[in-house]
């Protein structure tokens, strides 16, 4: 792939991450308007703004513990909870992936340290988020219910698993660098 051709592909990739981010983040507003409404009694959250945004809890569950009922409305009002931690994650996350390939678009010399904070840090957001979610979920429910608890110890999807990969490439990035550096003080 020509320079040119790599460059354009860069700055296509840079605007849709951050299209991206702008329409999670707005997932996020509406997720915020309907718990701030809900709490306050005026408003049912529906199943409708929870598929809109998107926002479910799902995953391998390890240690499930569940006793008593959990009503709808209880259960929509964690689901909006857990989905204002997760959302603001993935639009913070997409956000940051739009900036590396600003880096990539312009820079002469793409793998720097910066490039490889924010892969790090993009990698780390995605598996504290992957946890803290269901997290805020399972303890807003529980203590919502009237009757009993739910709780999950560990929820593990995807996204843990590409923050993985992300940290993992990062430390790529910077041996890749400790190498380049070390090339360039014996030359």
């Amino acid at each position: 792939m020509s320079i040119k051709n790599f460059r354009k592909l860069s700055r296509f990739l840079e605007s849709l991450f951050k299209v991206t981010s702008i329409c999670l983040g707005l997932g996020l507003v509406a997720l915020l308007v309907g718990s701030i409404l809900s709490m306050l009694g005026k408003m049912n959250i529906s199943t409708s703004l929870l598929e809109m945004t998107g926002t479910r809890v799902e995953g391998l569950e390890i240690f499930s513990f569940n006793k008593g009922n959990l009503d709808e409305q209880t259960k929509y009002l964690a689901l909006c909870l857990s989905g204002i931690v997760l959302r603001s994650a993935q639009a913070y996350a997409f956000w940051q992936g739009g900036i590396l390939f600003s880096i990539l678009k312009i820079s002469n010399q793409p793998f720097s340290k910066r490039f490889y904070n924010i892969l790090r840090k993009v990698g780390l957001v995605l598996i504290v988020s992957d946890i803290l979610s269901p997290l805020v979920y399972y303890v807003s429910a529980s203590i919502m219910m009237t009757g009993g608890y739910t709780f999950t110890l560990l929820t593990f999807t995807s996204q843990s698993l590409i923050g993985l990969i992300l940290i993992y490439i990062a430390e790529v990035i910077r041996y890749g660098n400790t190498l380049q550096k070390f090339t360039n003080d014996v030359v």
